[in-house]
C-alpha cells in the first residue's frame, strides 16, 4: 500500500545535503548558514628591508602588526576580517576552495619577481600541513597584472584565477581549528647563488583564502 503525505516541501536533486536555509538568507534561530566570504590577511615590508618569514591570520583585526622594517600599527578590516587569532569564532566554520597571493598594485616589478619565485608558501589547519608550494603558483586572482616595463605572473586578474583546492568541500577548517599561512623568502638559493630579498620599494603582499563561511543566525 502506498502512503502519501501532502503539504511536504519538493527536494530538489540539487538540495540534496543542502537544506533551503543555507541558499538563502535565513530567519531560522539556532541554525547555520552558509555563504561565500573569503578571510584575508597581509604581509608588509618597507622599501630597502631584507625580508623574513611571517605567519598569517595569527593577529586578527585591532592587534598590534609591524611591517618588515618598519613601526608598529593596529590592524584594521583592511588588513584582515580574522577577530581571533588563528581561528575561527566557535560555531564558526570554512570550507576553503582556494588561495590566492596578490600585491598592491604600486610594487615595483623586481620586487614582485624576485617575492614571487623566492617565496615558500606553506598552509596548515592545527599544524598540519595542507600544501607547500612556491608563492608563483599562486595567482592573485585580481590586483597587479601588467607594468610597462614588463610583466608580473601573477596570473590574470579576475576571479576564477587562484589555486583551487581538490575535492567538492575543499580544505575543511573545523570549529575551533587553527588556520595559518606562512610566507618564507628566506630559503632561497638559485644557481645565481642570491641570497634573501631585499625590497627596492614598498611591499604589501594580500593572502586570500576563497570559499564558504558556516556563520551562525543571530
Amino acid at each position: 500500500m502506498k502512503v502519501r503525505i501532502k503539504n511536504l516541501p519538493r527536494l530538489e536533486a540539487s538540495e540534496v545535503g543542502r537544506p533551503r536555509y543555507r541558499m538563502r538568507n535565513p530567519i531560522l534561530e539556532g541554525k547555520l548558514y552558509q555563504f561565500r566570504q573569503p578571510l584575508w590577511d597581509v604581509y608588509a615590508a618597507i622599501a630597502a628591508t631584507a625580508l623574513v618569514a611571517r605567519t598569517l591570520f595569527q593577529t586578527p583585526a585591532g592587534g598590534q602588526f609591524t611591517p618588515i622594517g618598519g613601526v608598529a600599527i593596529t590592524k584594521t578590516r583592511y588588513h584582515t576580517n580574522m577577530t581571533q587569532a588563528g581561528v575561527l569564532p566557535s560555531p564558526q566554520k570554512f570550507f576553503t576552495k582556494a588561495i590566492s597571493v596578490s600585491y598592491r598594485e604600486d610594487v615595483n616589478l623586481a620586487d614582485a619577481t624576485r617575492f614571487g619565485f623566492d617565496t615558500l608558501a606553506r598552509f596548515t589547519i592545527s599544524s598540519r600541513e595542507y600544501l607547500e608550494i612556491h608563492a608563483y603558483k599562486l595567482p592573485g586572482a585580481g590586483g597587479a597584472y601588467g607594468f610597462t616595463s614588463g610583466i608580473i605572473t601573477n596570473g590574470l586578474p579576475e576571479r576564477t584565477n587562484q589555486f583551487l583546492f581538490a575535492g567538492q568541500l575543499g580544505e575543511v577548517i573545523e570549529q575551533l581549528q587553527t588556520v595559518a599561512v606562512q610566507l618564507d623568502p628566506t630559503l632561497v638559493s638559485d644557481a645565481s647563488g642570491s641570497g634573501v630579498l631585499t625590497t627596492i620599494a614598498e611591499l604589501n603582499v594580500f593572502v586570500h583564502l576563497d570559499g564558504l563561511l558556516n556563520r551562525e543566525v543571530l
